[in-house]
């Protein structure tokens, strides 16, 4: 996704990150519309991060869309996310879903 997210969003800035764990100084600088997020993460829980996300007063205000290529568990639902995305997923109906989150 992080190689084709500014292909398919061509309209709008992207910044991809390979690593999470700078995503709040990467927020800062960046200030993103919104955040896509991978529920399965290499350096932990895409869930985990979305609930740190909106328990921050900084990017609580982001609408949060997660992405999986597995089953939707409750506590991803549960997470406080905007949206979930199953993969794989229609790029028309993915565009519409962030557009629709970002025009909030």
């Amino acid at each position: 996704m992080r190689e084709v997210a500014p292909l398919i969003f061509e309209d709008h800035h992207v910044m991809t990150l390979e690593n999470a764990n700078d995503i709040f100084a990467r927020i800062k600088s960046f200030n993103p519309d919104i955040i896509l997020l991978d529920i399965n993460l290499e350096q932990g829980g895409g869930t985990e991060l979305c609930i740190r996300l909106k328990a921050d007063p900084r990017t609580t205000h982001l609408p949060v869309l997660l992405m999986t290529a597995g089953y939707i568990r409750e506590e991803d639902i549960l997470c406080g996310a905007d949206a979930i995305a199953e993969k794989p997923f229609e790029i028309i109906g993915l565009i519409e879903t962030v557009e629709r989150l970002i025009a909030k």
